[in-house]
């Protein structure tokens, strides 16, 4: 599970990785986390371009 855009014409990558199973969250909870992230992260440092690898 990853997310790239671009950020100032550099690649900024995003990735939802454990080691381990947690316990109540399941693949869609972890998408749906780490699309929230991604978008954060996007708008507070005007990147573009934003895709997800599910």
């Amino acid at each position: 599970m990853t997310a790239t855009a671009q950020c100032g014409g550099e690649a900024a990558n995003y990735a939802a990785v454990g080691t381990q199973d947690i316990p109540g969250v399941d693949v869609a909870a972890r998408q749906r986390m780490l699309k929230l992230f991604a978008q954060d992260e996007v708008r507070r440092r005007g990147c573009t371009g934003l895709r997800f690898h599910f």
